[in-house]
């Protein structure tokens, strides 16, 4: 028995049975498999690539000392003089 590997589905059938999702449906994970696969892939890439280029370390944050700034007063305090 011989296997022929380019069969064309009659897609007349398909049209009038389904709706143009179950043909997209069927391009996308028969004939365009590798492509939609690949594609995949790569906007996975770029959506870590761009969730790490947000992220900063901790250790580039600037935290607040409540207790030196309520502590301020005249003489431990710098004054700008026009």
């Amino acid at each position: 028995m011989v296997v022929k590997k380019n069969v064309e589905f009659n897609y007349l059938n398909i049209i009038i049975k389904g709706n143009l999702l179950v043909i997209l449906g069927f391009h996308f994970f028969t004939k365009y498999f590798i492509c939609f696969l690949v594609s995949g892939i790569i906007l996975f890439i770029a959506m870590i690539g761009s969730v790490s280029l947000v992220l900063e370390p901790y250790k580039l944050i600037k935290n607040q000392i409540i207790y030196q700034q309520i502590s301020r007063n005249s003489h431990n305090s710098f004054f700008k003089i026009m």
